[in-house]
């Protein structure tokens, strides 16, 4: 849930990658970050923060595209991947 939370106040999440629902719901490079140990998510937040040149297009994409991410309602999103009703006779 917390993952959803983060999309819904439009900041992309950095996940462990061992968690398989973090890495289920996160796009990597596109909607946030996955790391195994603390040293690769300090690296990558050295990198995205530190001001690089090549970092710039990459905090600029996952701005963007959890922008995009938090402007979809759970109910749209809720809808589209649901078939049908189910809980509805």
């Amino acid at each position: 849930m917390m993952i959803a939370d983060l999309f819904g106040a439009g900041v992309f999440p950095c996940g462990r990658s061992r968690m398989r629902r973090v890495s289920e719901m996160i796009q990597v490079g596109q909607t946030g970050l996955l790391f195994r140990t603390a040293e690769e998510l300090a690296t990558q937040l050295r990198t995205l923060l530190g001001g690089a040149r090549d970092a710039s297009g990459t905090l600029a994409r996952l701005r963007w595209n959890v922008a995009r991410v938090a402007a979809t309602r759970w109910s749209d999103a809720w809808h589209e991947s649901a078939p049908r009703p189910v809980l509805l006779p």
